[in-house]
């Protein structure tokens, strides 16, 4: 029987950013930052038991993406992307997928979620199953 084991890690980042089409008078149009709150998780499906490491994944390669967003102008980041919560969490599930095939992870390895928190009462969350990926 295959069990899925999780592993979870969280991050924030200070950022600045204006969202795009939006009307001049919407303070969103305008130049301002957020932090922004990042909960990541990575699964992976086994038979047995998680290897010589017994990780699913070294949590410290997620940790590395943050260094990409903190600090910065996420219109200059996201190049060309209106950088929205949802557009955010499906850069960086990118970044951690892109990642994890740099590090030559198993096939098993995957990034189910992603959710960012754009201050205390928005986010947004992007899932996937292995199907989709």
């Amino acid at each position: 029987m295959r069990k899925k084991v999780t592993l979870f890690t969280k991050f924030s980042f200070e950022a600045a950013h204006h969202l795009n089409f939006m009307p001049e008078h919407h303070p969103c149009a305008q130049v301002h930052g957020h932090t922004y709150r990042v909960e990541v998780e990575v699964s992976s499906f086994t038979a047995s038991d998680l290897g010589e490491t017994g990780m699913v994944l070294d949590a410290t390669l997620i940790q590395e993406v943050k260094k990409t967003f903190d600090h910065q102008d996420l219109n200059k980041v996201l190049k060309g992307k209106n950088p929205t919560a949802e557009n955010i969490a499906l850069v960086i599930w990118q970044a951690i997928t892109d990642g994890l095939f740099r590090a030559e992870i198993g096939d098993d390895v995957f990034v189910e979620k992603v959710t960012v928190h754009e201050g205390d009462n928005v986010g947004a969350r992007v899932s996937f199953t292995p199907s989709e990926q």
